[in-house]
């Protein structure tokens, strides 16, 4: 570590684009640039990254200590894959040289057999689900051992540290609606992101054409995402107000992400659903069966209770009370009369996610001649977050994984219980274990353990990424999570063009985890039936087509039992998990 000590001399002006700026970093953004470098520093220790690197990282995603280390650690990943793959073929090349052909002139006594492979891989399942010895019971005894006197007690310290409360959000609501641009412009007001930074974007979108675009890109990171104009997967970002840290998720809010959208929902306590106000696009995302009703539908399936409705691009309307009392009326009779939402749980706060109005503080506005209610912000800060429980046992849902030094860097959600350095873990999917190097802690560098609730970046080692999934859940041996290929569930039924079957084949989605099923129907509304119909309430057997899956009931953890099914592109079912077979 002794590297890291001279961060404090580093001189920013080495890593000045060339770009002309019209103001220079004050000097509480030079000490936090300078102390973003240092924690990179010592994240990515024995990666051969130079300062400038990590630097330029560092500039361009404003200073996010756990989006740069990301980028910088794939990055170092391709180019060691590159490289293997450079000797590889030289090795392939020379070894081909030096091979003696005359092996390849007796045919073998007994010739590959393709078929009884596969019956293997069959007898392999039924000795799963007929209980006999399978694997588990054999990785159980070759099992890692926990130093337990190394550990620390995390509920104690967490209890006693008294840390500011920790909100996750998620933005939903129809494409173009302006969730980044209300997102970016949020990080932006909230001093998240410095004016020399923004400034930069802002020359990005226009020279692109897309001015209007430049808080969005705050978020919308990709080529291809600037390029169309749209979020494709939930971008996480934070902020923090004066009361609280909000943990975002940005939801993609075209029909054919909508695994995204169901991904950021599905850690979210409370969400934002932006409406555009604007002259036809109101009707377009709302009336016409847009995605601001399916938007609506999931997240209260998932679990959110509480939402703050941002009327938005109201000053295009020229901030008209008529059109907020109509967009007001038809949303707050949809949500609390079709999709379940009470009514004191139900806010509607008119805002333009541009020019920043009602976002964070009251302002010179038109708005304000007839609005004398609270700020988005305002509002945000009286969602008072679930109590967590950090003491029971240890839960983290896998968000996304990739190659790191000697193992592999997953990044994801403590559910339940708490983590920590120098943990064990288990993934019951891959049936293998990793010990834990770093713990990155909603996106704080400088901790070392996180509990319940908390958005964690994990460096693995002696654990390849391969043995790693989107949707898996990490455990610890003692209290591991249960992998099955059924379950049974309480599901409610949405408006469905035709009824659902026994036997249905339907697209079950869990967090990240997407996967084909068929479900067998137990009884509908206490009654045995043959089909299920809209709006019905029913109890069923899911079970997955292609292989074992970890499975959470709702009384393990509630969060990772909530489930969505679809059929042919639409949600047409949501419920919880009761029973693992």
């Amino acid at each position: 570590m002794s590297r890291h000590r001279n961060v404090k001399n580093l001189e920013l002006e080495e890593y000045d684009t060339g770009e002309p700026v019209e103001e220079e970093l004050t000097d509480e953004q030079e000490e936090q640039f300078r102390e973003a470098i240092a924690a990179v520093q010592d994240t990515l220790d024995g990666l051969p990254v130079s300062d400038k690197e990590i630097a330029d990282t560092l500039w361009y995603y404003y200073f996010d200590v756990e989006k740069s280390v990301n980028y910088l650690i794939k990055s170092c990943t391709a180019k060691a894959e590159e490289q293997t793959g450079k000797e590889k073929s030289q090795k392939k090349k020379h070894s081909k040289q030096e091979e003696k052909p005359a092996e390849n002139h007796h045919p073998t006594k007994n010739p590959p057999a393709p078929l009884n492979a596969s019956m293997k891989k069959l007898n392999l399942n039924e000795k799963e689900q007929t209980g006999e010895k399978s694997k588990d019971a054999e990785e159980i005894q070759t099992q890692r051992k926990q130093d337990s006197s190394a550990l620390i007690d995390v509920p104690k310290i967490y209890e006693e540290s008294h840390p500011k409360p920790v909100v996750h959000l998620v933005v939903t609501g129809h494409v173009d609606s302006g969730k980044s641009t209300m997102l970016g412009r949020i990080m932006f007001e909230l001093g998240d992101v410095n004016s020399r930074s923004m400034q930069k974007l802002h020359k990005e979108a226009s020279d692109q054409g897309k001015g209007s675009f430049s808080y969005a890109w705050l978020l919308d990171s990709t080529d291809e995402e600037r390029l169309r104009g749209v979020t494709m997967d939930v971008a996480a970002t934070s902020f923090e107000s004066k009361k609280q840290i909000y943990e975002v998720g940005d939801a993609p809010g075209h029909k054919d992400f909508i695994s995204g959208m169901i991904a950021g929902a599905a850690s979210a306590e409370f969400a934002i659903l932006v409406v555009d106000s604007s002259q036809n696009n109101y009707e377009r995302g709302f009336l016409a069966n847009g995605q601001t009703r399916e938007h609506a539908y999931l997240l209260r399936a998932l679990g959110v209770s509480e939402l703050a409705v941002a009327v938005n691009k109201l000053d295009l309307m020229s901030w008209s009370l008529d059109r907020y009392n109509e967009i007001k009326a038809s949303i707050s009779d949809f949500l609390i009369r079709m999709v379940g939402f009470k009514e004191e749980n139900v806010h509607f706060i008119p805002v333009s996610a541009v020019s920043g109005v009602n976002l964070i503080e009251k302002q010179s506005s038109p708005l304000y001649n007839w609005y004398n209610g609270p700020t988005l912000i305002e509002v945000l800060d009286n969602f008072a977050p679930p109590s967590k429980s950090y003491r029971g046992p240890l839960r983290v849902s896998v968000h996304d994984t990739y190659r790191s030094v000697r193992g592999a860097t997953v990044s994801g959600r403590v559910e339940s219980g708490n983590i920590q350095n120098g943990q064990v873990l288990y993934n019951v999917s891959s049936q293998e274990d990793a010990y834990v190097k770093t713990v990155m802690r909603n996106s704080d560098p400088f901790v070392s353990w996180a509990v319940a609730g908390d958005s964690v970046t994990v460096q693995l080692t002696d654990i390849e990424p391969n043995q790693i999934s989107l949707g898996d859940i990490l455990s610890t041996y003692n209290d591991p999570v249960k992998r099955s290929r059924s379950f049974t569930a309480d599901i409610q039924t949405f408006d469905i063009l035709g009824p659902i079957l026994s036997g249905s084949t339907l697209v079950l989605h869990r967090g990240r985890t997407v996967a084909p099923v068929a479900v067998k129907i137990i009884n509908v509304n206490g009654k045995k039936a043959r089909h299920i119909t809209s709006r019905k309430r029913a109890s069923i057997q899911v079970n997955f087509l292609d292989g074992l899956y970890p499975i959470c009931t709702s009384e393990e953890s509630p969060s990772l039992s909530r489930i969505i099914l679809r059929r042919d592109g639409n949600t047409i079912a949501a419920g919880i998990v009761k029973t693992i077979l």
